[in-house]
């Protein structure tokens, strides 16, 4: 469907609507007319793939995902900033879906590193996909796609996302983006270079990977870059400022007096003034002592023109050089340039990066000083997500990373708010995969060598019974494994508990896992949540999901202000018990905001009083799960 021309698409389209009219009253077949409609219309902008539903998508048919906080994990690095950093532990579609409900067009900025389905870095549906899976590409775009629409349904009116991905799926996603975020609204392709050295690629050494950029609409704003201490080259100084000089001849060829008249026009030299770095005074009016006339020639001695008009010149030179924006400065032929003074200390960030700082491998080397090598392969850098942030972000952004992986977005946000006293804040989400060779050797540890299945040749060997044995031997084995998994020291060896949480940990306290000094820290406050489920449907008469969904409602809250609720300042009221101790207990208190359920209330006296302490009293939002309770018992 979606490569049909829109000539062909539009006369399907009129055919049907004609049956539709003729068939009015048959409402079977208008939704089937409707849905042909649909796939009509929805273009793919050239990218066809069979999709794929996920086992995450199933779970949510019977079980809504929840955020349980595991408050062992706290870290409060800085008791000053009330404001709160998440990480989210879970499949990252279950985080996203909870996050459409808290932060829906309130994300500023969203870096994610994907997996590149390179045959070892993607997991579908709990298996690795190889290759030579005919699906893998569909896979993948279906997996993508869904993530991303949510991605974008969460963005700011001016929000931008950067993605990271290589040649494998870069033109599929370039694609899908298109589709998603709108051909309009794409930014930019950043090429970095990954890899100074490069990879083997059929005869060609790949040293490089990509950024896609794209933006919520057209009106999204970037930063420039500031110029580091090597790069700015601002290394003459007169009485406003440093400077430098670029010529004011309009150097693009295709520019000059014959499309430009009102920018041909003379400057007027005062040969007699020359200052310290010999630069004599201009004007555009004649004189005995401004008498030498300068225009903008081309070493060719064409007609070329000024970039800028006679009006905008007058206003930028004075008499004394050292205070004007525009001087002139004789040539070895003893002609005079008319030079621009130009002070910015920012530049527009290039489409190629290939800073030092910006390879995988000093990504890896990170992670070594903070003792974290053995969990990833590809790290992103710091630097390169810092850029990033540089470009996309304001000082009180709010950036999400829902591949967060070995947690090097919140580091950059971090070391970002140190540099310029920003107060940024992240979300990460990521999974708590147990690498496999990780697991294994703790399954082993506890329930001894994993038995071998019997080979062909060994199966000719066996008595019925040694084989009867062995199977049931295997199967107890895998059963006692499984079984592991759930325990708290299984699932302190996954990524996120292991990886993720000790690097941020690392990089507040400033010191590693093994308590070795990392740095000073960076002072930055910490929650730690883990994707739970409620279940939809239940044969218990007294189960009732609007009660075990209340159960998950402080951390909705807290997520969605970025606050720690610590019934004090921040305040929650689900029962007409607590409103009452609250009531009771008043001057303890010492409240900036109160969160209450609809159902329950407080005294107009106390009401009174908060108001005249400018305390907001705010109702809990019912967005939070009331779709979900729809479809429940």
């Amino acid at each position: 469907m979606a490569n049909l021309s829109k000539i062909k698409r539009d006369s399907l389209i009129d055919k049907i609507e004609n049956l539709k009219l003729k068939n009015k009253k048959d409402e079977d077949t208008i939704l089937l007319l409707n849905e042909i409609i649909n796939e009509l219309t929805g273009k793919k902008y050239g990218l066809v793939w069979e999709q794929h539903e996920e086992n995450v998508d199933k779970k949510m048919g019977t079980a809504i995902p929840v955020f349980d906080e595991i408050k062992e994990r706290e870290i409060c690095g800085n008791p000053a900033d009330k404001k709160i950093n998440f990480l989210l532990e879970g499949d990252n579609l279950h985080s996203l879906k909870l996050l459409e409900k808290t932060h829906k067009g309130r994300i500023d900025v969203i870096y994610i590193d994907p997996p590149y389905n390179t045959g070892n870095s993607f997991t579908y549906n709990d298996e690795n996909i190889e290759l030579n899976d005919n699906y893998r590409h569909s896979k993948w775009i279906s997996f993508m796609a869904e993530r991303l629409e949510i991605a974008r349904n969460l963005l700011s009116e001016q929000g931008i996302i950067f993605i990271s991905i290589d040649d494998n799926e870069q033109a599929n996603l370039k694609l899908l983006c298109d589709g998603i975020f709108d051909e309009k609204n794409f930014f930019a392709q950043i090429i970095v270079q990954s890899n100074k050295r490069g990879q083997t690629y059929k005869q060609i050494a790949k040293t490089h990977e990509y950024i896609l950029i794209y933006t919520k609409t057209p009106e999204a704003e970037f930063n420039e870059i500031s110029k580091s201490e090597d790069d700015n080259d601002l290394n003459l100084v007169d009485n406003i400022g440093n400077f430098n000089i670029r010529e004011l001849r309009n150097r693009n060829p295709k520019f000059g007096k014959h499309n430009r008249p009102n920018l041909f026009y003379p400057f007027y030299v005062n040969p007699s003034v020359v200052d310290k770095d010999g630069f004599s005074p201009v004007s555009v009016i004649k004189s005995s002592e401004y008498n030498i006339e300068v225009f903008p020639y081309n070493s060719k001695n064409e007609e070329s023109c000024w970039r800028w008009g006679k009006e905008l010149s007058k206003d930028n030179y004075k008499s004394d050089t050292l205070n004007s924006n525009l001087v002139a400065k004789i040539k070895k032929d003893g002609k005079y340039n008319i030079y621009e003074k130009y002070r910015k200390s920012t530049y527009k960030a290039k489409s190629i990066w290939n800073e030092i700082e910006m390879i995988t491998e000093k990504g890896t080397v990170q992670l070594g000083e903070m003792d974290l090598t053995e969990y990833f392969d590809f790290p992103k850098p710091v630097e390169l997500i810092k850029k990033c942030l540089k470009i996309g972000t304001r000082e009180n952004s709010i950036v999400l990373d829902f591949f967060a992986g070995s947690g090097t977005t919140g580091q950059a946000v971090m070391e970002l708010n140190k540099e310029d006293g920003g107060n940024r804040k992240f979300i990460l989400c990521t999974n708590n995969e147990i690498k496999e060779e990780k697991l294994l050797n703790f399954q082993e540890k506890l329930l001894g060598s994993k038995p071998q299945k019997y080979t062909q040749k060994q199966k000719k060997e066996l008595s019925q019974e040694e084989i009867i044995k062995r199977d049931l031997d295997i199967e107890k084995w895998e059963k006692d494994a499984s079984a592991l998994l759930q325990t708290k020291e299984c699932q302190e060896l996954g990524i996120c508990r292991s990886a993720t949480y000790q690097r941020l940990k690392t990089v507040i306290t400033g010191k590693t896992i093994k308590e070795n000094k990392y740095s000073d820290g960076i002072p930055a406050n910490l929650k730690y949540y883990k994707t739970d489920f409620v279940d939809k449907y239940s044969d218990d008469p007294d189960y009732f999901i609007e009660d075990k969904l209340m159960e998950y409602i402080v951390e909705m809250i807290q997520l969605e202000n970025g606050i720690r609720i610590d019934n004090d300042n921040y305040v929650v009221l689900l029962t007409d018990e607590e409103a009452e101790e609250f009531e009771r207990n008043i001057d303890s208190y010492h409240p900036i905001k109160i969160y209450i359920d609809g159902t329950v209330f407080l005294s107009q006296k106390i009401k009174n009083k908060l108001d005249t302490e400018g305390v907001e009293i705010l109702p809990i939002p019912d967005y939070y799960f009331a779709k979900d309770i729809k479809g429940g018992n």
